[in-house]
Order: C-alpha cells, then sequence, then structure tokens
C-alpha cells in the first residue's frame, strides 16, 4: 500500500502582535504637555527611546508639576490643542465633559479600530468606553481584589480561601468581633461612591449600562447597596470613614482596626496608599485574594481607579497614537511596566510570562500576579456618560442617608435615579 502522507506539523501559536508599522515612515512632530508624576511612573524614559526608533520626529517633551488636565481640556472646547494626548487618572472627573453634545467625536481620536489588534487586552480595562466606542488607549488596569491581615485571619481561626461569598465575608466579620471587638472586616467610605463602585459592579450592576442607560436603581445595584448599609447598621462590622484618604485611615490600618478591605491591586503599591502609608509596619501582613462574589454571579473583580491617555485629533494624532501604543501595549514594555512600577499588565498573555508569575509585590510578599491574573478574567463593566459627574454627585448625597439607615437602599437609589434622569445631557 502507499506510505500515508505525514500530517504537517501544527502551526505555532500566534505571537502577541506589537504595534503595526505605519504605513509611511513617522514624520512631523509629537508635542506633549504632561505631569510630573505621571510622565515619571507611566512614560519614564520611553519616549525617548521612541524618538530613536522615529528620528525624522520632532519631540517636545514638557514635565509640569500641576495637573495639565483641566487646562488641556478647556483648550479642546476652545479648539485649541495644548497637548497631543494627556493622560487622566481621573476619568469620571474630565472625559464626561467631552461626551456633551458629541464634543469627542469632533476633538479626539476614536482608537475603537487600532485596539481591535489586541485581542489579548484584558477585558474592561479600557475607561474610555461609550455606547461601544472607545476614545482614549489604556495604560493602567485596575482589578479589585479582597486584601486580608494574615496574622489576624488565622488568630481569629478565619480561613481566607473559604471567604468566598460576601455572606462569608459576614460571618468571619462576626468571627472577628466576637475575638476582638476593635477588628473590623471592612472598611466602607460613607460618604461617597468610593468602595460601593466596586461592591456594585461584581453583582452586575453600577452607574450605566453599556447602551448608555442609568441603572443606579437595578435590582443588582440595589441588593449591592443594602449590603453595604447591611455590613454598618444590622451586621456591624464595618471600619466607616467620610474621609477615606485621610490620615486617620492609614492609622486605623496601623492599629489593626481594619484587617481586611475590598481594593484595587494599586492599593498595595510601594509608593502608593497602604504601600506607603501602612509601609514597614504592615508589610508581609497583609495578603490579597480574589473578591468575594454575590450568590449567583461569576464576576472575578471590578474596576476601580485606573487610567489611559485620550489622543487629540490633529496633524501629530498618528504619531500620539503610535508612541501610545507602543509605550503601553508592546509586550516587553507592558511587563517591563511591572518590572519598573509595580503595574500589573494589560495583556492576558503577559501574565504567563515567568517573570509575572513569579514577580512578588513589595508590601504583600505575595506572588500577587498569580490573583491578578484570575481576578481580570470577568471584571464587572465601567461605562462612561455624559452626565456621569451629574450622577456621581447625586448618588454621593444618597449615599450618607443609606449608610445611616436613615433610608433603605432602594428609596435612596430610586430617588437618586429619578433626579439623574431628569438631568439634561447638555
Amino acid at each position: 500500500p502507499p506510505t500515508p502522507t505525514p500530517a504537517p506539523p501544527p502551526k505555532p501559536a500566534a505571537a502577541a502582535p506589537a504595534v503595526k508599522p505605519p504605513a509611511e515612515k513617522l514624520r512631523g512632530a509629537l508635542n506633549v504637555k504632561i505631569g510630573v508624576a505621571n510622565s515619571k511612573i507611566l512614560f519614564r524614559d520611553n519616549w525617548k527611546k521612541w524618538g530613536e526608533m522615529n528620528p525624522e520626529v520632532k519631540i517636545t517633551w514638557e514635565v509640569v508639576e500641576t495637573d495639565p488636565v483641566p487646562a488641556w481640556i478647556t483648550g479642546l472646547l476652545a479648539g485649541q490643542n495644548l497637548s497631543d494626548f494627556m493622560h487622566s487618572n481621573g476619568v469620571q472627573a474630565y472625559v464626561p465633559r467631552l461626551l456633551k453634545k458629541g464634543i469627542a467625536e469632533k476633538v479626539l481620536v476614536d482608537t475603537t479600530d487600532a485596539l481591535k489588534d489586541y485581542h489579548d487586552l484584558v477585558p474592561n480595562t479600557n475607561y474610555f468606553l461609550y455606547k461601544g466606542r472607545y476614545y482614549g488607549n489604556p495604560s493602567t488596569n485596575a482589578a479589585a481584589g479582597w486584601y486580608y491581615r494574615e496574622d489576624i485571619y488565622k488568630e481569629a481561626g478565619i480561613d481566607p480561601a473559604k471567604l468566598n461569598t460576601w455572606e462569608d465575608v459576614i460571618n468571619a466579620g462576626k468571627a472577628l468581633k466576637a475575638k476582638n471587638p476593635d477588628w473590623n472586616v471592612i472598611i466602607l467610605d460613607t460618604s461617597s461612591w468610593n468602595i460601593l463602585t466596586m461592591l456594585t459592579e461584581l453583582n452586575g450592576g453600577g452607574l450605566i449600562d453599556k447602551d448608555g442607560n442609568i441603572i443606579i436603581d437595578s435590582p443588582e445595584t440595589i441588593e449591592a447597596t443594602q449590603l453595604f448599609a447591611d455590613m454598618i447598621n444590622k451586621h456591624k462590622i464595618a471600619w466607616t470613614t467620610a474621609t477615606f484618604y485621610a490620615a486617620g485611615t492609614w492609622q486605623a490600618y496601623k492599629d489593626s482596626k481594619i484587617v481586611s478591605a475590598l481594593m484595587p491591586d494599586w492599593y498595595s503599591g510601594k509608593t502608593v496608599h497602604m504601600g506607603q502609608n501602612v509601609g514597614e509596619e504592615g508589610r508581609g501582613k497583609w495578603k490579597v485574594r480574589l473578591a468575594p462574589r454575590f450568590p449567583g454571579k461569576n464576576f472575578t473583580s471590578a474596576q476601580r481607579g485606573g487610567g489611559g491617555e485620550l489622543i487629540a485629533k490633529g496633524p501629530n494624532q498618528e504619531n500620539a497614537l503610535n508612541f501610545l501604543l507602543w509605550n503601553s501595549l508592546t509586550p516587553e514594555n507592558d511587563i517591563q511596566r511591572l518590572k519598573d512600577v509595580d503595574y500589573m499588565p494589560l495583556r492576558l498573555d503577559s501574565f504567563k510570562d515567568p517573570y509575572v508569575q513569579n514577580h512578588e509585590n513589595w508590601f504583600l510578599q505575595q506572588k500577587s500576579m498569580q490573583v491578578w491574573e484570575k481576578a481580570v478574567q470577568n471584571m464587572g463593566k465601567f461605562y462612561l456618560h455624559p452626565n456621569l459627574l451629574e450622577i456621581t454627585g447625586i448618588i454621593n448625597r444618597a449615599i450618607p442617608k443609606i449608610a445611616s439607615g436613615e433610608m433603605t437602599a432602594e428609596q435612596g437609589l430610586k430617588a437618586a435615579a429619578k433626579e439623574a434622569k431628569e438631568v439634561p445631557e447638555g
């Protein structure tokens, strides 16, 4: 019989795409004005390296001490371009102004098509999403997890591996209180949407849905908000504050009054928040695991506080987009950012890199990327809205009443939703 033809060898897996080379060599200019912190953390000397790769582009890179975003936004609204792109951590504070009356479509580069090549982007990591279109480039990820004091949990006989639901958290909170009345299982902000945004997203709720509808009165948002209130008033297991980032909060961590917290990955960074303000006193005592889940929900995390860059339309927009994609999303730079400033990768493929898998968080003294890799698989969603500032202001006025028990979550959120839906988009 004839010798059978051997099967062809399997094709190797496609490498993660790098930035597409431009159709023609990049020329012209790239003019950037950036805040000192963002330049130091997010861009470092990368703009110089990119300049060496694109010698025919004249780069002006100005670092300023004060936040340049408000002036940049004001300039765009007035038809002036003070910088070819701008990094924004405060997405909720700035971008909604540009969504009013379709201004974003006129002054910002729509990055939706450019980002389609990055099939392995962490789901929902781009915070500039409005009605299916992206008006920005992601540069920082932010996934929420459950931080806990390993030593105190052990003393109280609590196995952190078994804290899988919010009912488990409530029971753990009661066990902690029985052991020591000063121990609280969670920190909650009673003055703003700060913590609630993560709770509601873990339950499939939030402020806005993918179609731009206001959903602060949805069953999912109400259920999560009532849990927030019950942990304060009914179960009495929460440490509460109306001044979340004040010195008193960090002292409460140091005094072991807060022994676990629902917080984003950057909360344990060496130079910010717990890493900076709790520091050596808490180093190695704190660990992180996946956030607890609501019944019937499979969200592994929620978004909280990421950011990225907005690109101004103009003669240099191609240069700006190419630089930002290279700086944030090339595989080597995605991993280098973790090495340099402890920011988690933006691409799922990067989590498979041995360095990422074995990277030890300075504050936690834990290979935390193994936790965050699981956390980013199914994150709750955050969407923009032209009236996001107004909506947030309305709900922030309702939260203290809900937190104090003056109103139920349903009463407070339905009244807030009615008011929010009456605000014109103008």
